[in-house]
């Protein structure tokens, strides 16, 4: 395989794993956001129960909140490892 097929072929598997790394950092936001939007209601009423002691944090608006943070923070990882697995790649082009 020559070098200009060899770097054509770098550049494309970076941007496999750019294009990975763009999907999951837009899922790790918009899918955290709208399940947010779904609990709000919930959450702002479970702050003032909590605070007066009645609320637990086994509350399901609680434990989805909490899940989705972490699914987001998950996310952001994962997606921070496939672009820096992508720039990875690129630094093996060839002059």
């Amino acid at each position: 395989m020559g070098k200009a097929a060899f770097n054509e072929r770098l550049k494309l598997t970076a941007t496999y794993w750019n294009n990975i790394s763009a999907g999951l950092t837009l899922t790790g936001l918009i899918i955290p956001y709208l399940a947010l939007n779904y609990w709000i209601v919930d959450l702002i009423a479970w702050v003032p129960n909590w605070l007066d002691g009645q609320a637990k944090l086994s509350d399901p608006a609680i434990v989805a909140a909490a899940s989705t943070l972490v699914a987001t923070v998950a996310a952001y990882v994962a997606a921070t490892v496939c672009r820096s697995f992508a720039d990875r790649l690129l630094i093996k082009i060839q002059d």
